[in-house]
């Protein structure tokens, strides 16, 4: 699991924010939990969720990870803690390790990523905490206390943190953006902190003078064009679907036809302001409240011109936005609802650096293969347990014929049925042992995904439907009937 998988599943988002999020400190407000759950739910989420990852690196089960932890803490009598001072201050106790461990995994990221970022920048650690408390704002204090584990990182500062130091996610890596613009920011910062504090003992008089020398925020420039344009929700969807995948870098659309892709994609037509230049004018810096703005900008285009040059808008030119070439190749950037400008190269800096990468890719690639040989190996002893006749451990004999007559089964048939067959109710823990038993010893696949299985025996062939797949490598099988190749390689049990 990633943290892209969390962010991107409602019911995991829930479970993360509850059950991890706020492992390491007490649980908030109902009202800071549901704004904690819109940060979440935004494209905010994917930078929370991996920061507060239970673990340094990206290869884990977050929720299994804390889930055991709180099983320990859990496994105290509730009737011991009611009748013992030291049990309870024993189970007081495991939760306030627990919180700590969490709170000095995070915190150790944070250091780390600092201090990687003072080297991607050429700045000194000194200088970059300067910046975070100057652009996040956070105070001396509360910084130190993020850095020491003493306290617990809000959503929203961890938001700010990651903005302020042009911080992305990918899967497994932060990234820094533009290195370049940083190193400038950071001086910035240092130097206004600077300032600041000089300003501190300036007399009133004086400070009136360095006011009246300051420039006007007119003057200081126009703001920098934004590197990302989303896509309106629902209105003008249509017009950006219709854009997005147009290849041209200078198309021309009449007003009529623009009106008639609006319908077609079962929208309201163009409004008779459409015909008024003022309509087509406006950047996707500046188009809240204007979705037509939102649908070419995010689709690659900005308005070129507008034809005739008086009178009502009857033809209108569009003009690709820097790099689009290169978004217009990705065969998924409708989907994304969103248009970035490429920017420079970014430097991953956590959880390890360039150098890194290399050493560690290697060293995967040995693990990797051990692995592999290690996992066919177990394979085969746990196949030498199964009779050629069906299996020996009836629960799975039970499992097989059960999926034998249903052809395929879900989680929740699978416990239902074998409530069915055992008169109780089925233990959660059981059923993922009996399921990872059968699977290992090679009767059942999941055809599935880890949240959402389906279990099936793993001798029919998703192709043809013929029982007839013939293992011929740890992962893979071959069909005898049409000759298709089928994975068979062990997913997480759901």
């Amino acid at each position: 699991m990633t943290p892209n998988d969390v962010v991107e599943d409602q019911a995991l988002r829930n479970r993360f924010q509850a059950e991890v999020a706020y492992a390491d400190r007490l649980k908030p407000s109902e009202d800071a939990s549901r704004d904690d759950a819109q940060v979440l739910e935004s494209p905010d989420g994917l930078l929370v969720a991996a920061w507060l990852w239970p673990r340094e690196l990206y290869d884990n089960d977050p929720l299994e990870i804390v889930g055991r932890w709180n099983r320990g803490v859990g496994s105290v009598d509730q009737s011991q803690l009611e009748s013992g001072d030291s049990v309870r201050l024993a189970w007081i106790d495991a939760i306030d390790r627990r919180r700590q461990v969490l709170r000095e995994i995070i915190a150790k990221r944070f250091a780390r990523i600092i201090d990687s970022t003072a080297r991607a920048v050429d700045r000194s650690v000194e200088d970059v905490k300067t910046h975070l408390a100057w652009s996040v704002p956070l105070t001396e204090d509360h910084l130190n206390r993020l850095l020491c584990a003493d306290s617990p990182f809000p959503f929203r500062v961890i938001v700010g943190i990651c903005r302020a130091l042009q911080l992305d996610f990918d899967r497994e890596f932060w990234e820094l953006v533009n290195p370049s613009q940083l190193a400038e920011r950071v001086d910035r910062s240092v130097l206004a902190a600077e300032i600041t504090s000089r300003l501190r003992d300036v007399t009133l008089e004086d400070l009136k003078g360095v006011k009246s020398k300051l420039p006007r925020l007119a003057e200081i420039g126009k703001a920098p064009m934004r590197e990302v344009y989303p896509a309106p929700a629902r209105r003008y969807r249509g017009l950006y679907k219709s854009l997005a995948a147009d290849g041209r870098d200078h198309p021309q659309y009449t007003v009529d036809a623009i009106d008639g892709i609006l319908k077609a994609a079962g929208e309201k037509g163009l409004p008779s302001s459409a015909r008024e230049r003022s309509w087509w004018a406006g950047s996707g810096a500046k188009a809240a409240g204007r979705p037509q703005v939102s649908a070419w900008w995010a689709a690659g285009y900005r308005v070129r011109g507008l034809e005739p040059a008086a009178g009502p808008v009857a033809v209108v030119s569009f003009e690709a936005l820097p790099g689009r070439a290169v978004w217009l190749a990705d065969p998924d950037r409708t989907n994304s609802g969103e248009y970035r400008v490429p920017g420079p190269p970014r430097v991953p800096i956590y959880p390890i650096d360039q150098q890194g990468v290399q050493a560690l890719s290697a060293a995967l690639t040995v693990f990797a293969e051990a692995a592999r040989l290690a996992t066919l190996q177990r394979e085969r002893m746990d196949a030498q347990e199964a009779t050629a006749d069906g299996p020996d451990n009836p629960d799975v004999r039970s499992l097989v014929a059960f999926l034998d007559k249903v052809g395929e089964a879900t989680r929740a048939s699978l416990v239902q049925h074998f409530a069915s067959v055992r008169g109780g109710q089925v233990d959660e823990n059981w059923l993922t042992n009996l399921l990872t038993k059968a699977r290992r010893q090679g009767w059942t696949t999941n055809l599935g995904s880890r949240s959402r299985p389906r279990w099936t025996l793993s001798g029919v062939c998703p192709s043809c439907g013929a029982r007839t797949l013939q293992p011929y490598a740890s992962d893979r099988a071959k069909c005898a009937r049409c000759g298709a190749i089928a994975s068979t390689s062990p997913l997480e049990v759901g």
